[in-house]
């Protein structure tokens, strides 16, 4: 039987990880969540529409 080494038991999760870790570290896909996070703010000011009475 193959029998995994104590340090291949604590990294063998990592095999299962790694294209979730490649995906998250992309720079396209910090460049669309950055987008996505820092998207347009709108700002309402009340003061700018103000009514004026004669």
């Amino acid at each position: 039987m193959n029998q995994l080494t104590k340090q291949d038991r604590k990294v063998y999760w990592i095999r299962y990880l790694s294209p979730l870790i490649a995906f998250l570290f992309c720079p396209i896909t910090i460049l669309f969540l950055w987008s996505i996070w820092s998207g347009p703010v709108v700002q309402s000011d009340y003061e700018l529409n103000e009514v004026i009475e004669p």
